[in-house]
Order: C-alpha cells, then sequence, then structure tokens
C-alpha cells in the first residue's frame, strides 16, 4: 500500500489528503475540503453515516481520486485518556499488561471501548529497576463503528483509526527540538493546545473555543451591511485575503490597517472579539504550566489548523498573550510539501505518518488470520486423521456413525425446549438492551462531565496563594483606621505585604497595631520603630511602617460540593447501618 486517503471530519468542514502511508516524509498529492453537511456529527460521532458517506463519495468522485483505504484522525471528548506506570518487560508483553490494568485505569466499562496504548518512555524507579511510562487510550465502540458504517456507504476500506492529538503530535514533533514553546491548532469549535520542551509534550489541553465564531461574526456583519447572507466557503475568503482581524480591541490602540474608515474599523475590532475568550483560555493554560516550571517557561507561540490563514491573528494574539506568535508553516517551511492553507491539513498528514492503533478487534485483519490459521490446523489433522483409518474397520465405522447420528437426534430433541426459551430470552434482553442504549451515552457524559470538573476544579485551586487576602485585609483595616492615617506607601507579594504610615499621636498607632495584630487576613505583624516628626509649623506626625504575613487561603467548598458530600456520607453511613444489621441478624440466626 503506497498511498492512502487520509481524512479529517469537522464540523464545519471535510478534509482529505491523498498522501503517502506510513513514511517519515508523506507527499501530499491531492487535497481538497468541502462543506460538511449539517447535524452529522455530535462530539465525533457520526450520526448521519449516509448523508456524510454520499457527500464523501462524490467529492471524492469530483476531485478524480481512485484510492479506496482511508485513514480518519478522529476529534472526541468521549475518547479517554490516562498516563500510568507498567512493569519493565517484553514490548510483546505491554499489551497484556495494559488490558489487565486498564480497567483499574478508566471509569468506564472497557468492554464497550477499544483500549490502544502508547509507550512514551522508560524510567528508572531508583532501585535499580525500570518502567514504562504509558498513555492509556480507550474509544467506545459505538463511536468507531459509525466510521466503518460510513466508508461502507463511501466505499472506502478502512486502514487506521488515530486520535487528533496523536496525529498533531506526529506531524510536529520535529519542529519543536529545543525550548519550550505552545503551539495551537485551531479547529471550527475548538482548539487543541499543546507545550513542548525539548520536542516531548509536557502539556496538552483543549479548550472550547475555534475559528468559527470569526466565521460567524463576518457572515453576520455582511448580512447587515448588503442584505444578503454569504455563504460560509466566502467568509472563509474573506479571513485568509483580507486582514479582518485588528491587532487589539482596544480602540486606542493605532492599526494601520484601518485606514481612515471609522466603519472598517468597528468591523474588524467586533471580528477580533470573538477570539477573547480565545486568547483568554489559551492564556490561562500559559500561566497553569508557567507557574509549574517557573525555570522553562513558553518562550513563543505557534499557531495552525484552518485558522493559521486568517490575516491578522497572529498579531492580536502576540498583543494580548505578550508573546511572540507565528504561524507554523513559517517556522517549518517543508512540513506541508509546499501546499497551499497547509495548517489545515496538519492531522491529515500526522494520522497517515504514524496512526495509533483503534480498530476494533473484530475488523483486525492480524487477528482474524490467526483465527484462520486455526481453523487450517484443524482441517489439516481431521484429513490426515481419515487418511490412516483402516479399510477392515469400515463397517464398524459406518455403526458407530448411525449410532451417533442416532444419538444427535435425541440430544437435539431433548434440548429444544430449552434452546427456544433461551433463543426468547435472548431476542427480549436484545430489544431491552436496544432500549436501555441511550442510557448509555447519558452515563458516559456524566463521568466525562465529572472528570473535566475535578480538572477545572484543580486548575482553579492551584491558582490560590496567600495574596488572595488581600482583599479581605482592606476590608479589616478600613473598619479600624485612625480619620487622621496617611498611607505613605503600600507594597504586597504573594505571601506578605508592607506599608508606611503617618498619624497624629504615638495613642493612635498603638492603638491600630493592636487592632491589627486581631486581623484574621494576617498571621502575622511586624513594627518598625516609630518616629516622630514636627514640621516647620510645629504639627506632630507620627510614622511607622508594618511588615504582614497574609493568613494561609483556606478554600471553602461550594454549595454543591457541600451537599454532594453530605449525600455521600449519608449512602456511606447508611450502607454500613445495613451491613451491620445484616451480620447481626446472621449472628442471632446462628
Amino acid at each position: 500500500m503506497s498511498r492512502v486517503l487520509s481524512i479529517e471530519l469537522g464540523y464545519s468542514l471535510v478534509r482529505v489528503c491523498e498522501v503517502d502511508y506510513r513514511t517519515k516524509k508523506p507527499k501530499i498529492y491531492a487535497n481538497f475540503e468541502f462543506k460538511t453537511p449539517d447535524n452529522v456529527l455530535e462530539d465525533g460521532f457520526i450520526k448521519q453515516p449516509e448523508e456524510l458517506g454520499n457527500a464523501l463519495r462524490a467529492a471524492i468522485e469530483r476531485n478524480g481520486l481512485k484510492t479506496k483505504q482511508a485513514v480518519f484522525s478522529i476529534s472526541s471528548a468521549r475518547i479517554a485518556s490516562r498516563d500510568t506506570m507498567l512493569p519493565y518487560v517484553k514490548e510483546n508483553k505491554v499489551e497484556e499488561l495494559v488490558m489487565a490494568s486498564a480497567q483499574d485505569v478508566f471509569p468506564v466499562d472497557i468492554s464497550n471501548c477499544k483500549v490502544t496504548y502508547q509507550i512514551l518512555e522508560t524510567q528508572d524507579s531508583g532501585d535499580g529497576n525500570k518502567k514504562y511510562h504509558v498513555a492509556l487510550y480507550a474509544a467506545p465502540n459505538d463511536l468507531l463503528e459509525s466510521y466503518y458504517t460510513l466508508c461502507t456507504i463511501a466505499g472506502l476500506q478502512i486502514v487506521a483509526l488515530d486520535y487528533s492529538s496523536n496525529s498533531f503530535a506526529v506531524a510536529t514533533r520535529g519542529v519543536f527540538v529545543n525550548g519550550t514553546f505552545m503551539a495551537v491548532k485551531v479547529d471550527e469549535r475548538s482548539s487543541l493546545v499543546s507545550v513542548f520542551k525539548d520536542g516531548k509534550i509536557a502539556i496538552q489541553r483543549t479548550i472550547p473555543y475555534g475559528g468559527d465564531a470569526a466565521i460567524e461574526e463576518i457572515i453576520n456583519l455582511e448580512e447587515q451591511e448588503s442584505g444578503d447572507r454569504v455563504t460560509y466557503e466566502k467568509a472563509l475568503g474573506l479571513l485568509q485575503m483580507r486582514s479582518c482581524i485588528r491587532s487589539s480591541v482596544d480602540p486606542d490602540v493605532v492599526d494601520e490597517e484601518d485606514g481612515n474608515d471609522e466603519r472598517i474599523k468597528q468591523f474588524r475590532t467586533s471580528v477580533a472579539e470573538t477570539f477573547a475568550m480565545f486568547n483568554s483560555s489559551i492564556m490561562r493554560v500559559i500561566d497553569y504550566y508557567n507557574s509549574r516550571n517557573a525555570d522553562a517557561p513558553v518562550e513563543s507561540v505557534c499557531i495552525t489548523g484552518y485558522a493559521e490563514s486568517f490575516l491578522g491573528l497572529p498579531k492580536l494574539m502576540a498583543n494580548e498573550l505578550g508573546l511572540r506568535v507565528d504561524r507554523i508553516s513559517d517556522r517549518s517551511s517543508d512540513i506541508f510539501s509546499g501546499i497551499k492553507e497547509g495548517g489545515a491539513y496538519i492531522n491529515c498528514l500526522g494520522a497517515a505518518t504514524e496512526p495509533m492503533d483503534f480498530i476494533p478487534d473484530k475488523h483486525n485483519d492480524k487477528k482474524k488470520r490467526g483465527f484462520r490459521r486455526a481453523g487450517s490446523g484443524a482441517a489439516k489433522i481431521k484429513k490426515e486423521g481419515s487418511a490412516a483409518v483402516d479399510p477392515n474397520f469400515l463397517v464398524i465405522g459406518i455403526l458407530v456413525f448411525l449410532v451417533c447420528v442416532i444419538a444427535a437426534g435425541a440430544l437435539a430433541a431433548f434440548t429444544m425446549i430449552p434452546y427456544q426459551a433461551a433463543a426468547k430470552r435472548n431476542k427480549d434482553l436484545t430489544r431491552r438492551e436496544a432500549e436501555l442504549a441511550p442510557i448509555q451515552q447519558v452515563y458516559y457524559d456524566e463521568v466525562y462531565s465529572e472528570f473535566y470538573l475535578e480538572e477545572a476544579q484543580k486548575l482553579y485551586y492551584s491558582t490560590q496563594s496567600q495574596n488572595d487576602n488581600i482583599v479581605n485585609f482592606l476590608t479589616e483595616l478600613e473598619q479600624v483606621v485612625p480619620a487622621s492615617i496617611q498611607v505613605l506607601s503600600f507594597n504586597s507579594n504573594l505571601t506578605s505585604m508592607t506599608m508606611s504610615l503617618e498619624v497624629d499621636t504615638k495613642q493612635e498607632a498603638t492603638v491600630l497595631i493592636n487592632e491589627m495584630r486581631k486581623f484574621e487576613s494576617l498571621a502575622g505583624l511586624t513594627v518598625s520603630a516609630i518616629t516622630e516628626k514636627v514640621d516647620d509649623l510645629g504639627n506632630v506626625r507620627v510614622t511607622f511602617s508594618i511588615t504582614g504575613t497574609y493568613s494561609p487561603v483556606i478554600v471553602e467548598p461550594s454549595e454543591e460540593e457541600q451537599a454532594a458530600a453530605e449525600e455521600q456520607g449519608a449512602t456511606e453511613e447508611q450502607g454500613t447501618t445495613e451491613e451491620q444489621g445484616t451480620e447481626e441478624g446472621q449472628e442471632v440466626s446462628e
């Protein structure tokens, strides 16, 4: 196999590349994109495979491609990922360890998932033993099967299913070799944010903001201007050919692209404002990473994806993030083999180069060949045994055969009734399973929602510092300061504050200091020497400085978290009581 169709399904556009399969530097022979039919995708799952399959078949034929083998890069929040450590064994035994530990790692029933893995690195545990640092992935079978249904309709054959984050990592692994950089792949409704440190991914997050908000804004503004609603493709073309994004949302910042036309300035500002939450989310990821890696902070940002070609977006991001921002195709010009707007096809390249093993077992040709080989061996043994039969025993063989036939008939008649009952029960259970199928999706949604809530809470708690008590400190200070006080200076850092104050008398200074020692916002207070100054008019003023250490921040759980904790405690207490009652009942019975 030399070429494949590498495909990425987006909510707005489907991208297709005819490209070399499993080569280090794949050559792109053809590439195109077409509008995704409405409402055919839901979090990576293909809800309407027939409509999308017919559109894909027509697009392939329209572009004159004959290749039938396909690779998909799948983006879905339903694909769970976890990192774990495994004992150091031969690599052909790692899969067995993964399957044995997968149920403990993932909070879902893995019997309905395809589990695969990547060995990230080999680590020394410190006691002379080695361990594998492994990334585990679990994709629901119904999600993967929807792609097989699509390909059946489109007349294609799947040779690989890849995860979008892996596709991106493979395509960019040779770009960020030395240093710490952030790469942002901007999709239609979300963006993949990755921090690379010396060629390895240190952190990866998905933010729920993409480039389609800007396209929708242009469509609405053009409709207000002309009364006609432009197409998605035309609005995308405007972003790629004209500088529709202002370098700052601040009207006081000068942007030469505005000219002297206030209407153009307002238009470009409106489009730039659609990236406000996008830039804010990226800034939070940068702050989160830098707070834990102060020795190697993010140096610059590279953008890719279809928004790489949005004119003006790098300047806007640079002004908002305070870092240098460029396009990944400018940093590595040969990554896209010279194709136009190559950033949109970066996942297609990665998926064709080194895809993950997300092929379900029932579609795995290697395993099916193993089953066929086992069957062929049995048939061969049977054939050799038959050739060894002595003709003198032919009559005995016939009699034995007749006895076996009669016995089989009697056994079949004896088991017919339980078989019919089991068949009816199987039919009822199959129908019941179909009725309850939507509940499984609700369960998955709840599990993943709890996981992302936990991750968000961890991120929120990590931003807490003692400096958060500064508001409480100022509130308490406001209630006790005398009217004659004058604050000469105030400085604060993450753990403490320093103030220089001036009051009328030493008595006022003493009272103020005693009151401040009672502040709940301060864990300690230090006072420098108190001095008196007499001005030219004979007025006396008392000057002194104080240094206070903020009290540790105690994060109070929300009302929802308190209610959940109380409910869980009540449930555990009830379970313990019931268990004790059961044990007492058993003792009485004995």
